[in-house]
């Protein structure tokens, strides 16, 4: 066996390869953190900032108004395309596409209203009531990845790292789940659906103050609704 002396500076070295190939794997990463940063930039760039609503003195043209009714549409077309996804994360994808679609509508008419004919009975929405159905889904989606990351931090227990992973993206989903139910809430506080999921997601965020206020509040409102007497009875 020889010694070749070492030298990073003689391609005949061992050493020498040893250095090139450290820097070009070191430029390999570079470039690949350049290309992501771009990709990632050219995402932001790409979606689309949802428009401001409509002033309510600003009377829309009749071709704007077609327009709003087309939008509002495609918003319930896309909320019900929703559920048709394999997961909750492309479900919720699904969601913000309608919301977007809602706010198009918002901003060109917001009198502007839509039936569904796909119900037993046919239901008209308003713009207030699907958005807040949208949120409604947002937060109960948001709260199923929560479940999901809790399961997933008990089968991975025993690896420390991995199971905080997934308790901290179980947090973050409720955290989600409560903006978008508090939402929803500001558009129609009266639906018995919004309240309990509320109460609910208030319960797994521990706040069991909120969740309380909001329960007794139901209890007074809705004193026979078989899910607040459930709720009720689990405190």
């Amino acid at each position: 066996m020889t010694f070749d002396g070492g030298s990073p500076f003689n391609p005949n070295s061992s050493v020498y390869d040893t250095r090139v190939g450290y820097l070009l794997w070191g430029s390999f990463l570079t470039f690949c953190a350049i290309a992501y940063y771009i990709i990632k930039k050219r995402e932001v760039q790409w979606l689309e900032v949802p428009p401001e609503p409509r002033h309510p003195d600003d009377i829309p043209s009749p071709e704007e108004t077609k327009r709003a009714h087309n939008q509002l549409r495609l918003a319930l077309a896309l909320k019900d395309e929703a559920f048709e996804e394999k997961n909750a994360r492309l479900q919720l994808a699904k969601l913000g596409d309608a919301t977007l679609a809602l706010a198009r509508a918002r901003s060109l008419d917001p009198r502007v209203t839509v039936e569904d004919k796909s119900a037993d009975e046919p239901y008209t929405y308003t713009m207030d009531g699907l958005a807040g159905q949208l949120l409604y889904f947002e937060a109960l989606l948001h709260r199923n990845i929560a479940d999901a990351e809790d399961d997933a931090a008990i089968g991975a227990y025993a690896i420390k790292w991995v199971y905080n992973k997934h308790m901290e993206e179980s947090r973050a989903a409720i955290k989600q789940a409560r903006l978008a139910i508090q939402k929803a809430l500001k558009y129609d506080p009266n639906m018995p659906s919004y309240v309990a999921l509320a109460i609910m997601i208030s319960r797994r965020s521990g706040d069991q103050k909120a969740a309380d206020k909001l329960l007794d509040h139901a209890l007074s409102r809705w004193p026979d609704n078989i899910e607040f007497l459930k709720l009720d009875s689990s405190r």
